[in-house]
Formats: structure tokens, sequence, C-alpha cells
């Protein structure tokens, strides 16, 4: 073969590896081209969507059809029991920034402490069939230690129950007795600065999330009647030693929501301190207290004052055009 023949044969061959990487190359950069569109897609779509999921989680409760094998994020898939709550609110001791808790309507729920933690907010509502004779209640109670403290522990707390729930939804601090404050069974022994010792900021049914001093954001209660029994219904408990900016922004009232101290309870079952709709060991508090809204009624308090612990300065709103009855 001639030295031409030699170089033609060459070129030829170098021609051909040439388009056989430009074709290898094009090839790479559609499947980076579609990575890379994978990727923003992920970013910009699926990572948040993953994100938000796992900050947020609805739970269902139904202890007459429900579970407990199921997921818990639908009516369908209901659970049957409280502790299963509890497991699911928290797995292996995760918060999630939103907890939504859905309780099957005309049952009673005997809550224990640590029934539910969230970063920001709890949201409880009801459902299922509406009877009349149907009352939803949950119950503050004792746990197996025969100790009642907080249910929920969050930032924000609603309470809503439908247009047609009236008088029908009923939340309730838990009752109990003289002789159980003396025993320690409803102390927790964590030395308090307000009423003398007194732990009643321990024992609420609803506890700030921050234990350092952090704002309590909301709390709002709709077509449902807070009863206050033994124990206060919100505890505000800082730790800061300069505690003198805590404050709770809003509190709202709207389609009957009530707030209701129970003034039948026994001697030995009305604990000093306790008997508030909000307890807390700051200097002050700085609130607004909007009951506005029709059928919004707070009872059983002598005064706007009665709502709050008497040892703190109290600096407050009120907006009402509702009930304020001894």
């Amino acid at each position: 073969m001639s030295l031409e023949s030699q170089i033609t044969a060459l070129v030829s061959a170098a021609n051909k590896l040439t388009t056989e990487v430009a074709n290898k190359m094009k090839g790479i950069d559609q499947k980076v081209d579609k990575a890379e569109s994978k990727f923003k897609n992920f970013i910009d779509v699926d990572f948040p969507k993953h994100i938000t999921s796992s900050l947020e989680r609805s739970i269902y409760i139904n202890p007459i059809d429900g579970n407990d094998a199921n997921d818990g994020k639908s009516q369908g898939e209901a659970i049957r029991t409280l502790s299963r709550l509890t497991e699911l609110a928290s797995p292996q001791g995760f918060v999630y920034k939103t907890l939504n808790l859905r309780f099957l309507r005309g049952q009673t729920y005997f809550l224990e402490s640590g029934t539910a933690t969230a970063q920001e907010t709890i949201d409880v509502r009801f459902f299922g069939n509406y009877s009349d004779d149907a009352t939803t209640e949950l119950i503050q109670s004792k746990n197996s230690a025969g100790v009642a403290d907080s249910v929920f522990r969050c930032s924000h707390f609603t309470l809503i129950g439908s247009d047609i729930d009236g008088d029908k939804a009923f939340l309730r601090t838990a009752i109990i007795t003289r002789s159980d404050d003396e025993s320690g069974s409803f102390h927790s022994g964590v030395t308090s600065s307000v009423g003398g010792g007194s732990q009643g900021h321990s024992r609420a049914f609803l506890k700030s999330q921050d234990s350092q001093g952090g704002d309590f954001g909301f709390i709002e209660v709709s077509n449902c009647t807070v009863e206050i029994n033994s124990c206060p219904f919100l505890s505000y408990r800082t730790t800061l030693s300069d505690n003198t900016n805590t404050r709770i922004p809003t509190i709202k009232l709207t389609r009957y929501g009530r707030v209701l101290r129970n003034n039948n309870l026994s001697p030995l079952q009305r604990l000093k301190h306790h008997q508030y709709f909000v307890s807390s060991n700051a200097s002050y508090l700085d609130f607004a207290i909007d009951f506005r809204a029709s059928g919004a009624v707070i009872s059983g308090f002598g005064s706007a004052g009665e709502l709050f612990n008497t040892e703190i300065e109290k600096r407050y709103l009120i907006l009402t055009s509702a009930d304020l009855s001894a």
C-alpha cells in the first residue's frame, strides 16, 4: 500500500473515530441535560413537597372502628387507641411542625400527659356523623404514675368544632383532690415562683413547646367549651433570667367558643392557683383576648383578671361583646 493510500485510510479512520466520539458526547450531553432536568424538578417540586409532608402530619382517631395497624392519615385509615396516637405523633422522637388531630365525634377521650407535641401547631377537630345526643369530651387524666400533666405541647393551638356542635364539644382539665396535691402525685417537684411553690403551670392541659421563653403564638377555640377544673388550661413557663418579655399575643374565642370555670368542685378539689385559664411564672403577661364573636362566653370568673395568675402583672387588652359572669 502506497503512502498516499495509508494516509487516506488513516484520515478516514480518524474521521470515523471523531464521528463516534461526537455521537458519544451527544448522548452524554443528552443524559446530562435529562439529569439536570430531573434534579431541577426534584429541587423545585419534589423536595419541597417531601419536606412539607415530613413536617406536617394528620392523625384520625376512631375508638370504635379504627385499627392501630392503620397509618391514621384519613378517616378510612383511622387508628383506634390513644397510645397509638402518641406513637404516630412522635415517631422515634421526631417532632412534627404541625399536627392535625381528628377525633371521632360523640366519644369521650381520656388524654394522658405527653399525648402529642408539635414544633408549632396542634390543630384539633372532630369528624363523623353528628347526633343531637352526642357529646364529645377531651378530658385531661392522670397517667399510670398517677400524675395529671400537660396533654399537648405546642406554640399555636386551635380547637375547632363544627358549626352544629354548639355546646356538645368539651375540653376539660383534670379534677384532682388536695390529697393528691399533698402526696406529690400532682406536683412535679419543680420550684415555681408563682403561688408559693404551687405547680399550677406544670399541670396545665396545654403547655408551650418553647420552655426557653419564646412567645406563644395564638390560641383559638371555636364551637367548643373549655372547662377549667383543678388544673389550668394553658401554662407558659420561662426559664430565662429576664422573663419580662413573655407574651401571649392573641387568645380568640370564635363561634360559640366558651371558657367555663367549674365552681361546683369540692373545697379539696379547688386547688389554689390552679383554676386559671392561663398560668405563668413570667413577670407579666402581655396579650389580647378576643371574644367578640357571637355566642362567645367566659363564665365562672369574678373578673377578667381572674382568668390569669393573680401574682403576675397582667397587661392585656380585652376585646369583647360577650358575657363575663361570675
